[in-house]
């Protein structure tokens, strides 16, 4: 009978979400953030462009951790460092708790490192939606 209130007990806290969330270590949330993040790049954007200039910002609220994902051209040409500093503006406005405004920092900032990096031709089309996708 104690096993069987034991069990009921675990299985209980283990289906309460805020605590399974919390007892995860962070090394695994952000393994699981990247992965997820890799995942939807590969399905929704990557090679989908004509100079493959496809760039994700994948934000995970639950876990508390963001990737940005980029096509390789652009993956070759921009270090790691300098997405650190897109995600770093990012992130000041998300632990604000201003989301939406955290979002555009991030867009803002991404978008300036393709000026940089990837000029927009006259001709140039977008191909991507522009759009939040929430999942």
């Amino acid at each position: 009978m104690l096993g069987l209130i034991a069990f009921a007990l675990a299985w209980l806290l283990l289906t309460w979400d805020a605590l399974k969330f919390r007892v995860v270590p962070g090394p695994v949330k952000t393994a699981r953030v990247h992965d997820r993040a890799i995942s939807h790049f590969k399905v929704g954007a990557e090679r989908r462009t004509h100079g493959r200039t496809g760039v994700l910002i994948y934000l995970s609220m639950q876990e508390h951790r963001a990737e940005i994902v980029a096509d390789r051209p652009i993956a070759e040409q921009v270090s790691a460092e300098v997405w650190g500093e897109a995600m770093a503006d990012m992130l000041v406005e998300i632990r604000r708790g201003c989301v939406a405004e955290g979002l555009a920092a991030g867009v803002r900032d991404v978008g300036q490192v393709l000026a940089e990096h990837f000029p927009r031709s006259a001709d140039d089309e977008n191909e991507l939606p522009d759009r939040l996708i929430e999942v």
